[in-house]
């Protein structure tokens, strides 16, 4: 389900992310924004999952995605916030290919330490 906040900070990460866009409704989990992985292809919905569309090209092949989530719940007196690690390789054949990581953290702009 994806209508709680969880937390995901363990060892394994987790293998989609959803989250409220910033005009979306808190309490209509149908219309969550999700990033997943599906095989080594990026994917996106805008529905809660009901749908997605791939926002990588049949050129990238990501190996692996993981997101690191602590703060999600306003009561835990921590700062929400995200770390993403993916990594892959690009390009048009194996001899020109080139492999890359990385890792980003995301935070929310409004403060949610009482």
């Amino acid at each position: 389900s994806i209508d709680k906040p969880k937390d995901c900070s363990n060892n394994n990460g987790g293998t989609l992310i959803a989250f409220e866009a910033h005009n979306g409704d808190p309490n209509d989990s149908q219309d969550q924004v999700v990033y997943r992985l599906n095989g080594t292809r990026l994917e996106r919905s805008l529905d809660g999952g009901n749908t997605f569309v791939n926002l990588t090209t049949s050129l990238v092949r990501i190996d692996e995605l993981k997101f690191y989530v602590v703060g999600s719940e306003s009561t835990d007196n921590l700062q929400p916030r995200i770390l993403v690690i993916m990594n892959g390789v690009a390009g048009v054949s194996t001899r020109y290919e080139t492999k890359f990581n990385l890792q980003t953290t995301i935070t929310q702009r409004i403060p949610d330490i009482p």
